[in-house]
């Protein structure tokens, strides 16, 4: 590329950037003419070239990126270098948001499913010990004594597959894409995401839904329906935090519906925790002692790979969701508990 273009191609990051702080003040403009009119198109190109890999095309592209970038460091005295990243910074900034990032700036999904916003604390409780009590209920169908931890019988592959299935259960009126094919994928950075704390993601440059391959199995169906979330267009972490959850609720599968609801209970004692430590404790101690089984190996496989730079991964996450109007950064996830509570409470 002739060094005129690279120029020009790195100055339209001026109109792009405008462009994008324009669309995080008209959600309802995003809402109507990118996420329910272009992005599903974006979604089925990707599918059309990506779908019949069985590894994730975006990781590849990721190491290529990778080496591309570490071949340069040695000209980082060169301007044209510097020409160069701009030209990658611009066109990664384009592809991100025309392919899923605008997603960020659409209507809330609590406006669209018309839910109430904030709770009491008196609501909270009632929510939580109705999730506690569905906990050891499923527990109990599926466990053969109140202290054995429950373990999935699915390979990753049926996982993956009844994720599907499972979102594509949800009330058609919340979702803007529909899913003639889809798959989710183990990612080939899985030791790396263990190590920065990550459960999965999704690709924005191919769409990929991608999940750390070495979580328990007990977190795989909430983290694949979230990332599958995430592919349907719910940017918000909070908001594909809901979607997988309920997801696994509604599906018709004992185990989906336990890891939802053992699921809901984390955050909405953690939440409890926060405004009435005494009445959690309460609630915390119904819990089956197998539920609590099963939260323990999920701490036990995060405290395996703690390490001094995962809290800088955290960091840079934060301000990644922070840049892309997610106020509360990496505590977003939390937010999932006004959905929660609002949706059992208007059901």
């Amino acid at each position: 590329m002739k060094p005129s273009y690279k120029i020009i191609v790195l100055l339209s990051l001026i109109p792009q950037w405008l462009l994008v702080q324009w669309a995080a003040k008209h959600p309802v403009w995003v809402e109507n003419y990118y996420s329910a009119t272009i992005y599903p198109k974006m979604y089925v190109f990707n599918q059309f070239f990506w779908h019949s890999f069985s590894f994730s095309i975006g990781d590849f592209l990721y190491i290529v990126m990778g080496i591309w970038l570490v071949s340069r460091i040695r000209f980082l005295n060169k301007l044209t270098t510097w020409l160069d990243l701009g030209v990658l910074c611009s066109v990664v900034y384009f592809v991100f948001h025309l392919q899923w990032g605008l997603n960020y700036h659409r209507l809330h999904l609590k406006d669209q499913l018309n839910l109430s916003s904030g709770y009491t604390t008196e609501s909270l409780q009632a929510v939580t010990e109705t999730f506690v009590n569905k906990t050891n209920l499923l527990h109990q169908r599926i466990a053969s004594s109140d202290s054995v931890a429950v373990d999935i019988p699915y390979s990753n592959k049926q996982i993956f597959e009844m994720s599907q299935q499972a979102v594509q259960t949800l009330n058609p009126d919340w979702l803007s894409v529909s899913y003639p094919n889809t798959n989710v994928k183990i990612s080939l950075f899985s030791l790396g995401l263990s190590y920065m704390g990550y459960g999965g993601y999704l690709n924005p440059l191919t769409l990929e839904a991608q999940i750390n391959g070495k979580t328990p199995t007990f977190s795989k169906p909430t983290t694949s329906c979230h990332e599958i979330a995430h592919q349907l267009g719910f940017a918000a972490e909070n908001e594909a935090n809901f979607v997988g959850i309920i997801a696994c609720l509604e599906f018709d599968d004992v185990y989906f519906q336990y890891t939802g609801s053992a699921l809901s209970v984390r955050y909405l004692l953690r939440e409890l925790y926060k405004r009435n430590p005494e009445n959690a404790t309460l609630l915390s101690n119904k819990l089956c002692v197998g539920v609590k089984k099963n939260y323990k190996e999920i701490a036990s496989f995060w405290k395996a790979y703690e390490n001094p730079l995962e809290p800088y991964f955290k960091k840079s996450f934060d301000a990644y969701l922070k840049a892309n109007q997610q106020k509360e950064g990496i505590q977003s996830y939390n937010l999932v508990v006004d959905l929660l509570v609002n949706y059992e409470l208007d059901r």
